[in-house]
Protein backbone atom coordinates (compact mmCIF):
# COMPACT_ATOMS: atom_id res chain seq x y z
CA UNK A 1 0.00 0.00 0.00
CA UNK A 2 1.47 3.32 -1.09
CA UNK A 3 1.00 6.36 1.12
CA UNK A 4 0.73 9.70 -0.56
CA UNK A 5 2.80 12.45 0.97
CA UNK A 6 1.27 15.84 1.40
CA UNK A 7 2.59 18.52 -0.90
CA UNK A 8 1.66 21.04 1.75
CA UNK A 9 2.97 19.55 5.02
CA UNK A 10 2.51 22.85 6.88
CA UNK A 11 -1.26 22.38 6.44
CA UNK A 12 -1.26 19.00 8.15
CA UNK A 13 -4.40 18.49 10.20
CA UNK A 14 -6.37 21.23 8.40
CA UNK A 15 -8.79 20.99 5.55
CA UNK A 16 -6.41 22.06 2.82
CA UNK A 17 -9.16 22.85 0.35
CA UNK A 18 -10.74 25.45 2.64
CA UNK A 19 -7.44 27.08 3.47
CA UNK A 20 -6.50 27.31 -0.19
CA UNK A 21 -9.91 28.78 -1.06
CA UNK A 22 -9.60 31.32 1.75
CA UNK A 23 -6.10 32.24 0.60
CA UNK A 24 -7.31 32.70 -2.98
CA UNK A 25 -10.22 34.81 -1.77
CA UNK A 26 -7.96 37.01 0.36
CA UNK A 27 -5.60 37.60 -2.57
CA UNK A 28 -8.49 38.39 -4.92
CA UNK A 29 -10.06 40.77 -2.42
CA UNK A 30 -6.86 42.66 -1.70
CA UNK A 31 -6.25 43.05 -5.42
CA UNK A 32 -9.86 44.17 -5.95
CA UNK A 33 -10.56 41.33 -8.36
CA UNK A 34 -13.90 39.54 -8.12
CA UNK A 35 -14.93 41.48 -5.02
CA UNK A 36 -18.67 41.52 -5.83
CA UNK A 37 -18.59 37.75 -6.26
CA UNK A 38 -16.38 36.85 -3.33
CA UNK A 39 -17.76 39.22 -0.67
CA UNK A 40 -21.07 37.35 -0.21
CA UNK A 41 -19.24 34.02 -0.19
CA UNK A 42 -16.75 35.23 2.41
CA UNK A 43 -19.53 36.72 4.53
CA UNK A 44 -21.17 33.31 4.70
CA UNK A 45 -18.06 31.13 5.03
CA UNK A 46 -15.12 32.93 6.62
CA UNK A 47 -16.28 32.18 10.17
CA UNK A 48 -16.67 28.51 9.27
CA UNK A 49 -13.21 28.43 7.70
CA UNK A 50 -11.47 30.12 10.63
CA UNK A 51 -13.28 28.72 13.68
CA UNK A 52 -15.03 25.65 12.33
CA UNK A 53 -18.37 27.25 13.25
CA UNK A 54 -20.85 28.94 10.95
CA UNK A 55 -21.30 32.64 11.54
CA UNK A 56 -24.28 33.77 13.64
CA UNK A 57 -25.55 35.83 10.70
CA UNK A 58 -25.49 32.70 8.56
CA UNK A 59 -27.53 30.87 11.21
CA UNK A 60 -30.15 33.64 11.20
CA UNK A 61 -30.29 33.62 7.38
CA UNK A 62 -30.73 29.83 7.37
CA UNK A 63 -33.50 30.12 9.96
CA UNK A 64 -35.53 32.54 7.86
CA UNK A 65 -34.77 30.58 4.68
CA UNK A 66 -36.26 27.57 6.45
CA UNK A 67 -39.32 29.64 7.38
CA UNK A 68 -39.77 30.65 3.72
CA UNK A 69 -39.30 27.02 2.61
CA UNK A 70 -42.01 26.01 5.14
CA UNK A 71 -39.62 23.72 7.03
CA UNK A 72 -41.21 24.70 10.32
CA UNK A 73 -40.34 21.55 12.24
CA UNK A 74 -36.68 22.15 11.32
CA UNK A 75 -36.74 25.85 12.23
CA UNK A 76 -38.41 24.97 15.55
CA UNK A 77 -35.30 22.93 16.39
CA UNK A 78 -33.17 26.04 15.74
CA UNK A 79 -34.67 27.63 18.86
CA UNK A 80 -33.39 27.04 22.40
CA UNK A 81 -35.71 25.13 24.76
CA UNK A 82 -36.27 28.43 26.61
CA UNK A 83 -37.40 30.15 23.40
CA UNK A 84 -39.58 27.14 22.53
CA UNK A 85 -41.22 27.40 25.97
CA UNK A 86 -42.45 30.93 25.23
CA UNK A 87 -46.04 31.03 24.04
CA UNK A 88 -48.00 27.83 23.74
CA UNK A 89 -45.36 25.63 22.20
CA UNK A 90 -45.06 24.22 18.69
CA UNK A 91 -48.77 24.56 17.92
CA UNK A 92 -48.76 28.34 18.40
CA UNK A 93 -45.44 28.54 16.51
CA UNK A 94 -47.10 26.82 13.53
CA UNK A 95 -50.19 29.01 13.79
CA UNK A 96 -48.10 32.21 13.69
CA UNK A 97 -45.85 31.18 10.81
CA UNK A 98 -48.81 29.88 8.82
CA UNK A 99 -50.11 33.49 8.71
CA UNK A 100 -46.81 34.62 7.15
CA UNK A 101 -46.28 34.17 3.42
CA UNK A 102 -42.59 35.12 3.41
CA UNK A 103 -39.88 36.87 5.39
CA UNK A 104 -37.21 39.01 3.77
CA UNK A 105 -34.03 40.13 5.47
CA UNK A 106 -33.40 43.73 4.45
CA UNK A 107 -30.28 44.22 6.60
CA UNK A 108 -28.29 41.94 8.86
CA UNK A 109 -25.27 42.68 11.04
CA UNK A 110 -23.35 40.80 13.71
CA UNK A 111 -23.30 43.03 16.80
CA UNK A 112 -21.30 40.85 19.18
CA UNK A 113 -19.92 37.34 19.43
CA UNK A 114 -18.13 35.17 21.95
CA UNK A 115 -17.44 31.46 21.70
CA UNK A 116 -20.77 30.70 23.39
CA UNK A 117 -23.15 33.52 22.43
CA UNK A 118 -23.82 36.12 19.77
CA UNK A 119 -26.15 38.98 18.97
CA UNK A 120 -27.30 39.79 15.46
CA UNK A 121 -29.20 42.93 14.44
CA UNK A 122 -31.66 42.31 11.63
CA UNK A 123 -34.31 44.29 9.78
CA UNK A 124 -37.11 42.06 8.56
CA UNK A 125 -39.97 42.54 6.13
CA UNK A 126 -42.94 40.20 6.50
CA UNK A 127 -45.29 39.41 3.62
CA UNK A 128 -48.48 38.22 5.24
CA UNK A 129 -50.87 35.72 3.67
CA UNK A 130 -53.66 38.30 3.94
CA UNK A 131 -51.73 40.46 1.46
CA UNK A 132 -50.30 42.96 3.93
CA UNK A 133 -46.60 43.73 4.05
CA UNK A 134 -45.09 44.88 7.31
CA UNK A 135 -41.67 46.16 8.16
CA UNK A 136 -40.25 45.29 11.53
CA UNK A 137 -37.82 47.73 13.02
CA UNK A 138 -34.31 46.55 13.63
CA UNK A 139 -34.55 43.52 15.84
CA UNK A 140 -31.86 42.03 18.07
CA UNK A 141 -31.60 38.26 17.92
CA UNK A 142 -29.59 36.56 20.67
CA UNK A 143 -28.06 33.20 19.84
CA UNK A 144 -26.25 30.59 21.89
CA UNK A 145 -23.85 27.93 20.64
CA UNK A 146 -25.13 24.39 21.12
CA UNK A 147 -22.24 21.91 21.24
CA UNK A 148 -24.53 18.89 20.85
CA UNK A 149 -26.08 20.17 17.60
CA UNK A 150 -22.91 21.99 16.52
CA UNK A 151 -25.00 25.02 15.61
CA UNK A 152 -26.23 28.40 16.79
CA UNK A 153 -29.69 28.38 18.39
CA UNK A 154 -31.96 31.41 18.64
CA UNK A 155 -32.48 32.26 22.30
CA UNK A 156 -34.41 35.53 22.13
CA UNK A 157 -35.79 38.04 19.68
CA UNK A 158 -36.22 41.61 20.91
Amino acid sequence: QVQQRSRLPFLKGYKKRYILIATFAAIALTSGALSPILLPWLDNNISLLVSGRPSPTRAVKQYYRGINDRQLSTTWKQLTPEKQAQGSGFKSYLEWWNTVDSVHIKEIEEVSKTSESATVKVELWYGMKNGEATQELKTLISLVWDNAQKSWLIDSVE
